[in-house]
């Protein structure tokens, strides 16, 4: 209950409101405006004063009245400051306890023991539910007789149906004002001061309850963030009481960071039209003219033909690709169709073609893409499902299987009673990734182990984290303390986070895509022979070149493949350094013990008995033969000239790096390469931003924690004449220009969006980033119009940042996010 003394001198409320913890800091942390805004306050003691008081999720309490903190035993304080305002605002730090709550008790001026008067009570919630809110509602025993133990049960303690229901209001009522939570308010009269427990209430919501300052904090008041009781007594010359609550303060503070980093970033529309622009590059491609196909004698018939349908026929043809809502009633003509897909083909290859961009076109001759998309060609109608009709497939995938494991050390491995050794081909890296983490988790469950552990570095591929829902996914940290770290899996962390009764597979990568660092697989084959589980190398980026390095040219490039006695399993992409057609990858598997739990089988199904190898249904058995066509075509003497070139030009391209002191290579390169700046120099992105100005712009890929840049050598930069040589040049005017921009304190773009390397985010909530990376998925469906999509994207943004923060639920329809 409130103390009834006299109010404190202006020197206990000085030192009420600095932090308990640093008493001697009180001009450093109230500075300057607050100590003279506190010295106004010594000054005019004697007279009324406004009070403004500062809550979560923008909500506030405002009194005509001067109040005053009044200290309590055995409650977690709130930390007051003032801010410099007409009126005294009193705003609150988040309480600093682990559960994240706290209490603060004020009175007027006036002197006397309050007798009765009025109660009001304030309740914000933490999260926005209207169904919930209307089938169980808030309701609260604001009384001492209501019960008096710790923590309330049936027994002791009023259900909701005898407790006062609190009533939801918009945007506030009477003293009590919220800007984005609705408030839930009860007002009753002529009760006595001391029957109120300002102290412990107990909150219902439905049958559930919690009380405030009991013995379980935490317990089901995860719904609220504040509640308030103010007390106006009957007598006007009695003192007003007020009791503030804070709730679930860490949950809020994420919240409120949240939501306000989002909206900053909504209101720069500025920026969003240029995200725009990035995303829908694809306007900007124009549909390319008619061809004159004719020669010789019959040039002029097809000059006439092309301005009959150039200039009269279709003379909007040389726009902008027209956008589709919806297939055309009449059939368009075939030229037309092609002419639009040439258009978008000229288009990006223009992109690439002269070696600028890192990674993403692998192969780049048109010659070995004309040769396989006429092998695709031939069987990109048939559906390798059906077996007895396209027998093709078994004998496509057969070979590629068998020759991709002759190439990653397949005939070092010893039988051992497990079966042979196996694979499949899939649509891609991430496929085979999850298909492989399918097969450990079927394993796992078989022998028992519910809820199987597997341990990722920080720097593997995210479709690690993609695998089955009961799959549990430790991360291990890697090496990046110093600048001769080597940015590969810490192996002491490694070994911490295995369990042995729960963990089945550890992951290396062979390289890993942010830096192209091997990790240490020697060692982690060791270990998980050590402790009995699976070891699988994501080698999908760097199989096809690894394989085929000589390790005497090459000793710092070891083995990592099946010929290591720990290794279970292998992902490598054909459709990368295999030069194959997209999308085309290969899951090998050390023996069909571990094959046995890929396939997936279906007896009882009324359309028949169904039977897959892998996670995959119907593929073009053109994908089947694709790969197999570019194994034949290039042979091992091709891949081996090619994994030299590639490799030689990425350390060319390392060596220039390291000549400029403020850059920083980080780890052993292989045909990727990651460099970032020193310390007190510049931010890297500078070089970014000069390099994609130029003609033909350069691209490379941002990366996170740290800032960096990623560069993969593929196919176009090893056919691009003086790539070397324009390399040099434009990355020492870029760091000429760097320079220039720190000394000007020029902020860079912070474009590390995997997939779209323009575009600008500058958001550091993990919510706020991923309801900006589904919002802008949501882009190209929608209508032309710029201005609608700007609209469109900020309600969709808001929409699944809300549901991230549980301020709204899934398939909650009142909900409406321009509200907030």
């Amino acid at each position: 209950m409130p103390d009834a003394s006299p109010p404190p001198t202006i020197n206990h409320l000085l030192s009420s409101m600095v932090p308990k913890s640093t008493p001697k800091l009180f001009c450093s942390v109230l500075s300057l405006p607050k100590i003279l805004t506190l010295t106004s306050l010594m000054l005019l003691s004697g007279i009324s004063q406004a009070t403004v008081l500062s809550l979560p999720n923008e909500s506030q309490f405002s009194s005509s009245l001067n109040l005053i903190p009044v200290e309590q035993e055995n409650f977690p304080s709130l930390t007051l400051h003032t801010l410099p305002t007409q009126d005294r605002k009193l705003d609150f730090s988040w309480p600093v306890n682990d559960e994240g709550y706290g209490s603060t008790f004020f009175r007027s001026e006036a002197d006397g023991v309050p007798g009765k008067g009025t109660l009001n009570i304030y309740l914000v919630p933490s999260i926005i539910h209207e169904a919930s809110d209307e089938e169980d509602p808030f309701s609260i025993e604001p009384l001492i007789a209501a019960a008096e133990s710790q923590h309330c049960s049936k027994e002791n303690c009023q259900g909701s149906d005898s407790g006062t229901p609190l009533v939801k209001v918009i945007n506030g009522h009477g003293d009590y004002h919220s800007k984005t939570f609705p408030v839930f308010n009860a007002t009753l009269s002529s009760v006595s001061y001391s029957d109120i427990n300002f102290q412990k209430p107990v909150i219902w919501k439905g049958e559930k309850h919690c009380r405030i300052n009991g013995i379980k904090p935490r317990s089901r008041c995860s719904t609220i963030s504040s509640v308030v009781f103010h007390f106006k007594p009957d007598k006007t010359d009695q003192p007003e009481q007020l009791a503030v609550h804070i709730l679930n303060r860490e949950t809020l503070a994420t919240k409120e960071a949240t939501i306000d980093e989002m909206e900053k970033f909504l209101a720069n529309n500025k920026n969003l039209r240029k995200m725009l622009d990035v995303v829908l590059e694809f306007r900007d491609a124009k549909v390319d003219d008619h061809k004159i196909k004719e020669s010789g004698p019959m040039y002029l018939w097809g000059y006439a033909k092309w301005l009959y349908i150039r200039h009269w026929l279709y003379p909007e043809m040389t726009h902008y690709a027209p956008v589709y809502k919806e297939i055309p009633e009449e059939p368009e003509p075939l030229w037309k169709i092609r002419n639009i897909a040439y258009g978008f083909k000229k288009y990006e290859d223009g992109l690439w073609e002269e070696g600028t961009v890192s990674g993403s076109v692998y192969s780049g001759d048109h010659a070995n893409y004309d040769f396989l998309n006429e092998i695709f060609g031939m069987f990109s109608h048939a559906n390798a499902i059906q077996k007895d009709l396209s027998p093709s497939a078994m004998y496509f995938e057969s070979n590629v299987v068998n020759m991709m494991l002759e190439a990653l050390g397949g005939n070092s491995i010893q039988d051992e009673g497990l079966g042979k050794p196996d694979g499949v081909i899939t649509s891609g890296g991430s496929m085979s990734i999850k298909s492989a983490l399918k097969a450990y988790r079927d394993r796992a469950v078989a022998m028992g182990i519910r809820n199987p552990e597997i341990i990722i570095p920080s720097t593997a591929h995210p479709a690690f984290k993609r695998g089955p829902v009961d799959l549990v996914v430790k991360v291990a940290q890697i090496h990046e303390e110093t600048e001769e770290s080597s940015y590969t899996v810490d192996m002491e962390d490694v070994r911490r986070l295995i369990n042995p009764e729960k963990t089945v597979l550890l992951v290396g990568s062979a390289g890993n895509y942010p830096y192209g660092t091997i990790d240490p697989l020697s060692e982690l084959s060791d270990l998980a022979r050590e402790y009995d589980i699976g070891l699988h190398v994501d080698a999908c980026l760097g199989g096809f070149i690894l394989a085929w390095l000589d390790p005497e040219k090459y000793p710092h490039v070891k083995p990592f493949d099946f010929q290591l006695p720990g290794v279970t399993s292998v992902s490598v992409d054909t459709h990368k350094y295999g030069y194959s057609l997209k999308s085309n990858s290969v899951l090998l598997m050390r023996n069909r013990d571990l094959s046995d739990y890929l396939a997936f089988v279906d007896t009882e199904w009324k359309g028949g008995m169904l039977a897959v190898a892998n996670l995959e249904g119907s593929m073009s058995t053109g994908l089947f033969a694709a790969p197999w066509a570019a194994m034949l075509k290039y042979g091992k003497k091709g891949y081996r000239l090619k994994a030299q070139q590639t490799y030689d030009t990425a350390a060319k391209m390392v060596e220039t790096i390291q000549s400029f002191p403020e850059l920083h290579v980080m780890g052993e390169h292989t045909m990727c390469l990651a460099f970032k700046s020193r310390a007190n120099t510049f931010r890297v992105n500078h070089i970014k931003d000069y390099m994609g100005k130029k003609k033909p712009k350069w691209r490379f890929n941002g990366l996170n924690h740290p800032e960096a840049l990623h560069f993969c050598v593929t196919g176009p930069q090893l056919d691009s004449k003086n790539f070397i040589e324009r390399f040099n040049k434009d990355i020492a005017e870029a760091v000429t220009y760097a320079k220039e921009m720190a000394q000007k304190g020029i902020e860079p773009t912070k474009s590390n969006v995997y997939g779209v390397s323009g575009v600008d985010v500058e958001l550091e909530e993990v919510i706020s980033k991923k309801a900006f990376a589904q919002a802008g998925g949501y882009l190209i469906r929608d209508t032309a119009d710029k201005d609608e999509q700007i609209k469109q994207f900020k309600i969709d943004m808001r929409r699944i940042v809300h549901k991230g923060l549980r301020m709204r639920l899934p398939m909650e329809k009142t909900f409406n996010p321009d509200e907030i």
